[in-house]
């Protein structure tokens, strides 16, 4: 139960990591912004991923997907 809400917690810190970036990337005008947002947008959809992963291998735990 403790991974499952480690891994809502991850797709919810992702979430905002990524809608913080993308607004720090809106504004074009400085290119330091620009990148960072970047930045910060990639490393939402790796934090997304990673809780989508861990609440994946709790769900589907004991079952083989090749078998």
């Amino acid at each position: 139960m403790k991974l499952i809400i480690f891994s809502s917690a991850l797709i919810l810190l992702g979430t905002y990591f990524y809608f913080y970036g993308d607004s720090i990337e809106r504004n074009l005008f400085n290119s330091a912004g620009l990148i960072s947002g970047m930045y910060i947008v990639i490393f939402g959809v790796f934090l997304v991923l990673a809780g989508f992963l861990v609440l994946a291998s709790q769900v589907f735990r004991g079952r083989s997907v090749i078998y």
